[in-house]
């Protein structure tokens, strides 16, 4: 896995720099795979929930010469070789999952939305070269582009929240690491120039392949909001808006 794209919520525009990407030929960008990471970080708090409780079985199994007559029906190998499983597991399934037609490409990814810093970590220790394109937009403009949408599951609360935690960990993610970058959509659709420089170097693009897609609108949605739904967005996330120059 050479390049993926995770997205602060819906509707921040990870499709367009999926589009952006997949403009170099030999560049493939999927699409979302349903939060599935979270399954796999499931599975790994499930079974060390367990192993922390029963860790006593196995110390006291192998200090007293393997006896048989212990207590061992909850007994597990230690918790280094269940993360060794998990990342393991992560690589086996992403790199055979998006293996199809990947002997025409040399940039492979995929873009996710709602990803935070635990997936995000779990997927980079699994794959550490692997170049993160972290994706932020405005949340008032986010909210109105849900609004036109007929399957929006959120509340202004539950969202603003969402987008609270998820564009923190986006910042604190990029800081001093070489693999990653924080965008901001807005410079995107801009053309800022820095902004499209870094994503034509991770995604070996010439300004020619990008500006292909973004002169080209394929659709929008956005309806208007209240004056006291966008009030509360601005408040809610005021601070976190601040912190990416964004006025709230």
């Amino acid at each position: 896995m050479n390049v993926i794209v995770c997205a602060v919520t819906h509707r921040s525009g990870s499709t367009l720099l999926q589009r952006v990407l997949n403009a170099r030929k030999k560049t493939l960008i999927w699409g979302q795979h349903d939060r599935c990471l979270k399954d796999f970080i499931h599975i790994y708090q499930k079974i060390n929930g367990s192993q922390k409780k029963f860790d006593y079985q196995r110390q006291k199994y192998f200090t007293n010469n393997e006896d048989p007559n212990t207590s061992i029906a909850n007994m597990t190998p230690g918790n280094s070789y269940l993360k060794d499983a998990l990342h393991s597991s992560v690589k086996e399934f992403f790199e055979t999952f998006y293996s199809e037609y990947n002997e025409r490409h040399d940039v492979i990814g995929f873009k996710e939305v709602l990803y935070g810093k635990e997936e995000i970590t779990l997927f980079q220790e699994a794959f550490p070269d692997c170049k993160v394109v972290l994706l932020v937009r405005h949340p008032v403009d986010i909210w109105k582009s849900l609004l036109g949408k007929k399957w929006n599951p959120f509340t202004v609360e539950s969202f603003s929240e969402i987008w609270n935690k998820n564009a923190s960990d986006y910042m604190e993610l990029a800081e001093n690491n070489k693999n990653r970058i924080l965008v901001r959509y807005e410079d995107i659709i801009s053309k800022d120039k820095d902004t499209l420089t870094s994503i034509g170097q991770i995604g070996r693009l010439s300004m020619e392949e990008i500006n292909y897609v973004l002169n080209k609108k394929i659709s929008s949605s956005t309806k208007p909001i209240s004056a006291q739904d966008e009030d509360k967005i601005k408040k809610l996330c005021g601070t976190v808006m601040k912190k990416l120059h964004y006025t709230p």
